[in-house]
């Protein structure tokens, strides 16, 4: 997610929200007093991580100010604690349109290009094998 210097989402995946709506909207301040301290993290260009919860889900983000610009980088990954991928599958996961589950409505495109566009900066997005509660991928980005 990228944020400008008063909140205003410049990106994210849900597209309804681009220009649109800001950190703060459609946000209750009792239920989501830590979106909120996010929000106010981000606006006010600072770096960190921290534990909220969105739509329900536990999510660890990173976030950081875009020097020279007044906006905010934010990685927000989701803490999954499902079965996890099968043995098999780790080479199968980064191939386009490849999908481990037939009854999945995904493209099976999010975790190619993710991990192409890791790849193009430099880093890359590795399937963690050794985290058995859940399925975890690690970012890895240079410095």
């Amino acid at each position: 997610m990228l944020t400008g210097a008063n909140g205003r989402i410049f990106v994210h995946p849900d597209t309804t929200k681009l220009f649109r709506k800001t950190i703060f909207t459609d946000v209750d301040p009792q239920q989501n007093a830590d979106i909120i301290s996010l929000g106010h993290e981000m606006t006010e260009g600072r770096q960190g991580t921290m534990h909220v919860t969105v739509n329900d889900v536990s999510c660890h983000v990173c976030y950081q100010p875009v020097p020279g610009t007044g906006w905010c980088l934010a990685l927000v990954c989701p803490e999954d604690k499902g079965p996890g991928l099968p043995e098999n599958a780790d080479e199968l996961i980064y191939k386009p349109f490849a999908k481990i589950d037939v009854l999945s409505e995904d493209l099976g495109l999010g975790l190619p290009l993710s991990k192409r566009h890791a790849l193009s900066l430099g880093g890359d997005l590795v399937y963690d094998k050794s985290y058995h509660d859940g399925c975890r991928f690690i970012l890895e980005i240079p410095k």
